[in-house]
């Protein structure tokens, strides 16, 4: 009998770790909202450049919003850190996921130098697909289907940049609205508890 209720109190402690860690979002939701209010900012001021004729400057925006956001998202995510106990596998995993997407998106960025403006519209399709494998992947690990479909748009949004590139900056802002900044304010509502 003793066995019995033991292992029922296994399960459970078991269940409320897995429950905690579905609810603790802000490892991802901190970089969303960082890097998802920076990229519509940065996106619009590159189709303002390039339809200035300024495009030689686009390359400096986006070298800008890199800098910048990684060093706001690291400063907060460490800020946060040392208010918490204890930082679960999960968060660890969809971290680390997000530093290679960074360091990725970082190394695809630099086409914008090798090929200018004219031709930046591969890169920017390269970093919307880089983009939509974290949000797919960070969808499974945290069991959350609304990043499923943030990662479809995503891919969605890369295609189109193919297709329509004069609008390709326009597309790339749209799709950090709908597909970070949005997933950012539905995480924030899962971590009250309030979220599924």
């Amino acid at each position: 009998m003793q066995e019995t209720t033991s292992a029922l109190d296994e399960i459970r402690i078991i269940r409320r770790m897995m429950g905690e860690a579905r609810r603790s979002t802000e490892g991802l939701r901190i970089p969303l909202l960082t890097f998802g209010l920076l990229g519509v900012a940065t996106s619009l001021a590159s189709h303002a450049l390039l339809s200035s004729g300024r495009s030689d400057l686009i390359g400096l925006a986006w070298l800008a919003f890199a800098v910048i956001g990684t060093a706001t998202s690291l400063a907060l995510l460490r800020r946060r850190s040392g208010r918490t106990r204890v930082v679960s596998f999960v968060d660890q995993t969809i971290g680390m996921l997000w530093i290679g997407v960074g360091v990725s998106v970082g190394i695809a960025t630099t086409g914008f130098f090798a090929v200018g403006a004219d031709g930046a519209v591969f890169p920017l399709a390269v970093i919307a697909s880089i983009i939509a494998l974290g949000l797919w992947v960070s969808a499974k690990l945290m069991d959350w289907s609304p990043l499923y479909a943030a990662a479809a748009l995503w891919w969605a949004a890369a295609v189109l940049m193919l297709i329509r590139p004069a609008e390709a900056f326009l597309i790339e802002a749209g799709a950090l609205a709908a597909g970070y900044l949005l997933p950012a304010y539905l995480l924030h509502g899962r971590s009250d508890g309030n979220g599924h």
